[in-house]
């Protein structure tokens, strides 16, 4: 008996299935339809991310989402460039900001001889990272090392904040004797400076400046 072919369906036949395996529509009548198993259909459900970023990339690079077969050479040189350069800087622990990838952007258009029309805007930084899948997370814990040999020094890396310093404030709480129910204070004066804390990350520089505010009791 012979071997059964086996149906390869396109980028957009795929993205149809998830939308409506997303309006209810049972995976065995999709398999019918389209003529596939349904591990098939099991297996597109959950490749919902890698099928939608293909069709980012190949509508990025002016792609057909309708062909049967997707190559990563269709990808331009220049996000495999920039993205190889994004996973090396994430291993070593760097932060990459937006401003700092467009700027990488424009730097590797350059070398590669680009189109003089890129300007690495905020719409295509907006696309790139759409492609792939790139969201903007705050910073958390010291699991990565901090040591960035050859990158800016440390001498030259400022932090500043100010703070409110209450002088005269008394404390807001005190012992009292069992036969005092209740503990009497005296107005808090508002006398307080303004500090400004300033230092460089690697300690060899700290500065201290104050105003003072002086309130009416």
């Amino acid at each position: 008996m012979a071997e059964k072919k086996r149906n390869i369906l396109s980028i957009e036949q795929r993205l149809n299935i998830i939308e409506r395996l997303k309006a209810g529509e049972r995976p065995q009548s999709l398999a019918e339809e389209y003529k596939i198993s349904k591990q098939a259909v099991s297996w597109i459900k959950k490749n919902e991310n890698n099928i939608t970023q293909t069709k980012e990339v190949l509508k990025s690079c002016n792609g057909n989402i309708n062909k049967k077969r997707y190559k990563k050479q269709e990808e331009s040189i220049l996000d495999q460039k920039l993205m190889k350069w994004f996973s090396q800087q994430r291993t070593m622990g760097r932060p990459v900001s937006g401003t700092i990838l467009k700027k990488q952007a424009l730097l590797y258009n350059k070398r590669l001889n680009g189109s003089e029309n890129f300007t690495a805007s905020d719409g295509w930084l907006a696309r790139f990272k759409k492609r792939y899948g790139l969201k903007n997370k705050h910073i958390h814990g010291e699991k990565l090392s901090a040591d960035l040999e050859g990158s800016i020094s440390l001498d030259c890396i400022y932090n500043c904040d100010e703070t409110g310093l209450y002088w005269k404030m008394m404390p807001n709480s005190t012992l009292v004797q069992r036969i005092e129910k209740k503990a009497e204070g005296f107005k808090k004066p508002k006398n307080r400076l303004t500090v400004m804390a300033c230092t460089n990350a690697s300690g060899t520089l700290c500065l201290l400046s104050g105003n003072q505010h002086n309130h009416a009791a």
